[in-house]
């Protein structure tokens, strides 16, 4: 066999024949986009912190030669002081695994597989059903293999003490329901990178399920300026439109779709002119004035930083708040803390007294602010009215934007990024410099809160954050306007 096949490959061919296929011979197509980068990173940090569970553990080195690598292993295997290793090497068939931990036992190996996530998902039976086929047939034992995941129940209530902070959920009585199969997709993944030949398949659900797929783009490459993919909630109905030859939304025969939603999608993509219903005008004068219109900014860290948080807990670092007192007079302030502390409890408490007892709250997603809100309110009860208070003020501005508004250049989505510019043209968040969406707020946040960050380096993130979070609240005040049709 000219080329060997990694766990991770074989677990690629899986998902998609052409993933594998891709991977193999086209790496260069890979372009891994900062949110996945982000998982990747997650994924080393909560790695890391497993391995100090075993501070006697070692480390196989070799991270790009794997023959030393598996030599290492048996070494420190045949060593009986060694009871613990970090990513232990296997090769079976030409199959290639790295074990996150391996523990010596009496009965066999202890494997431990070591994720991010917060519960055991299909791929990481598979996951681990490889590595026992591998390691079983290098002639080991293995006597139980788990999934060591966050507990997201667990609460951080001493500085460095992370007890508690993982599950671990043994999954050998699935992974030996699953082990008969796995020399026959051996044997096909061989088959597809002996071949060399691309496989035929076509775009389809498998694109993002169980991952997103790098090679998307490759795969179906955008033709059109409006592609059914763009249709909302309608990725089975796009792959049903694609199998009948219909790519560009335009091209969506009049009664094809069945979704109200879809349809107004089809029709305004034709027509090329935005749709605004009068009653949207009636729903805005409704809320008088004063308005608070608001935005947070938040960071979930899978480790927890800070006393009494969980793992992937939001923490809310920053608020914008656009204050309209009447028609088109406006204040602006906020909240931003960059110190490396817990904010939460300033966030919360300048919050209050900026928005104050009475006035609409306008948000744009309330699901999010209110779910904040809430959780701010059971880690200081003491505030709990006001909470509670600032709760029922909340009017969302993304269901009302949906019922009655459609640009085409929406493109199917209702999200701020897209609305705002088909609005309001001479606003778009492309103007701002570092921070232009979420992940980049939280990735400016990281770096702020560095000690290692320079105070010059500083003052530049914070401006970029406030910048960014100032336009998502102006945003709102722009679209509130338009839909009461006073821009």
């Amino acid at each position: 066999m000219a080329k060997g096949l990694s766990k991770s490959r074989l677990l690629s061919f899986r998902q998609c024949a052409k993933k594998l296929y891709l991977e193999t011979f086209h790496r260069e197509l890979i372009e891994i986009t900062p949110d996945q980068q982000k998982i990747f990173d997650t994924g080393h940090e909560v790695g890391e912190l497993a391995q100090r569970f075993y501070p006697k553990g070692v480390l196989i080195e070799h991270d790009f030669e794997l023959d030393k690598a598996i030599e290492q292993t048996n070494t420190l295997l045949s060593n009986s002081n060694i009871k613990t290793i970090f990513e232990a090497t296997f090769k079976f068939n030409n199959v290639l695994i790295r074990a996150d931990l391996l523990h010596k036992t009496h009965q066999g190996f202890l494997i431990q597989e070591v994720k991010s996530s917060t519960k055991v998902k299909d791929i990481n039976v598979e996951d681990c059903a490889i590595q026992t086929w591998v390691i079983e047939g290098a002639g080991h034992h293995v006597k139980d293999i788990q999934l060591t995941h966050i507990n997201n129940q667990f609460i951080y209530e001493e500085v460095g003490n992370y007890d508690g902070i993982f599950s671990h959920e043994s999954l050998l009585q699935q992974v030996y329901e699953i082990k008969p199969h796995i020399n026959h997709w051996v044997d096909e993944a061989f088959s597809i990178i002996n071949n060399k030949d691309e496989p035929d398949i076509h775009p389809g659900e498998q694109c993002n399920y169980p991952y997103t797929c790098p090679f998307i783009d490759y795969c179906d490459p955008v033709t059109t300026d409006y592609p059914v993919e763009k249709l909302p909630n309608g990725t089975r109905t796009a792959i049903a439109l694609r199998n009948e030859g219909i790519v560009d939304i335009r091209d969506i025969p009049v009664d094809r779709l069945t979704s109200e939603n879809q349809e107004r999608v089809r029709r305004v993509t034709i027509s090329g002119q935005y749709e605004l219903e009068p009653a949207a005008r009636l729903e805005m004068l409704k809320l008088g004035y004063p308005r608070y219109y608001i935005d947070f900014e938040t960071m979930n860290f899978a480790i927890p930083r800070w006393i009494g948080i969980r793992p992937y807990r939001q923490i809310t670092f920053q608020w914008s708040c656009h204050i309209e007192t009447a028609f088109d007079e406006l204040t602006h302030i906020e909240f931003l803390d960059t110190t490396g502390k817990d904010p939460s409890r300033d966030f919360i408490e300048t919050l209050m007294a900026a928005v104050g007892n009475v006035g609409a709250i306008l948000v744009y997603n309330a699901n999010f602010e209110n779910s904040r809100l809430k959780e701010l309110a059971e880690r200081f009860p003491e505030h709990d009215e006001k909470i509670a208070n600032i709760i029922s003020r909340v009017v969302d501005l993304w269901p009302i934007t949906k019922k009655y508004y459609y640009h085409p250049e929406m493109k199917g989505s209702w999200s701020i990024k897209n609305v705002l510019p088909a609005m309001v043209p001479e606003l778009n968040y492309n103007q701002l410099e570092e921070v232009q969406n979420g992940g980049g707020a939280q990735d400016a946040y990281i770096e702020a809160i560095n000690p290692n960050t320079s105070t010059q380096r500083m003052e530049v993130l914070r401006k970029n954050l406030i910048e960014y979070c100032k336009l998502d609240t102006y945003a709102m005040v722009k679209i509130a306007h338009f839909l009461e049709g006073t821009s």
